[in-house]
């Protein structure tokens, strides 16, 4: 059985991350790749893999489990150890993780949009800069600039 409860321990301050994976030695690898780039999701462990280096980090396995137990003992786990590294209070889900600051700006001229489509009926002619795009969704998009059209009555 490969899947379980893992812990990304500091040695160096006694800080924990628990997570629970299907494939436990998939999972080591991902966070170790991650972390090494730079890259990785949670930025309060990223920072201190940054500060106390990789050494100061051992990876263990607590417990094998099947599958469709896992986020139920992931919780267990995260309220015996009260892990610091974690975001999320709550085992696979990402309440408690924050939005990035231009999301909310986003959502909020978006609503904002909506609102003015409604009250004067036509679209507001925005434009998005490729840049910003491209750290969003809307590269799912193919047009260079966003631009919305007076709806046909």
């Amino acid at each position: 059985m490969n899947s379980g409860i893992y812990i990304i321990e500091n040695t160096k301050n006694g800080h924990r991350y628990v997570g629970s994976a299907v494939d436990l030695k998939d999972r080591f690898r991902c966070h170790r790749q991650r972390l090494c780039r730079g890259k990785h999701r949670n930025a309060h462990l990223q920072r201190a893999w940054n500060k106390y280096g990789e050494d100061a980090f051992e990876f263990e396995v607590l417990e094998h489990w099947e599958p469709e137990f896992l986020i139920s003992m992931e919780q267990w786990w995260m309220n015996m150890l009260h892990p610091e590294y974690n975001i999320a209070p709550v085992a696979g889900s990402n309440l408690g993780m924050k939005f990035v600051v231009h999301l909310i700006i986003i959502i909020y001229r978006l609503a904002w949009l909506m609102l003015w489509a409604v009250l004067y009926g036509h679209w507001y002619v925005s434009y998005i800069r490729r840049e910003s795009r491209e750290h969003l969704a809307y590269n799912l998009i193919p047009c260079s600039y966003w631009i919305a059209i007076q709806p046909v009555l």
